[in-house]
């Protein structure tokens, strides 16, 4: 079923002039949903429900790899600390 609507994609694609998709598969289109999941702040149990994972455990030691690849949370931290220069101090 996938590979049909792939292909049929794909050729729609390719007829607008973009890049065909490569490399989509069940399991990848699993990981994004799992990972948009994490990203929207939803919770361990939550993503573990929806995955069908007996563990939360697992499931964050999954996904959690692929998260922190693309994450800048430590600059984001820092974007919010200094957000905090905008209030002047004692009011």
């Amino acid at each position: 079923m996938l590979a049909g609507t792939i292909e049929r994609a794909n050729a729609k694609l390719t007829q607008a002039g973009h890049a065909p998709m490569v490399g989509v598969t069940n399991h990848s289109l699993r990981r994004t949903f799992a990972r948009l999941l994490y990203e929207a702040g939803a919770s361990p149990a939550f993503v573990m429900g929806q995955m069908g994972h007996r563990s939360a455990s697992m499931a964050l030691e999954v996904y959690s790899r692929m998260m922190s690849r693309d994450r800048d949370t430590g600059a984001r931290v820092d974007a919010l600390v200094r957000g905090v220069d905008w209030a002047p101090m004692g009011t």
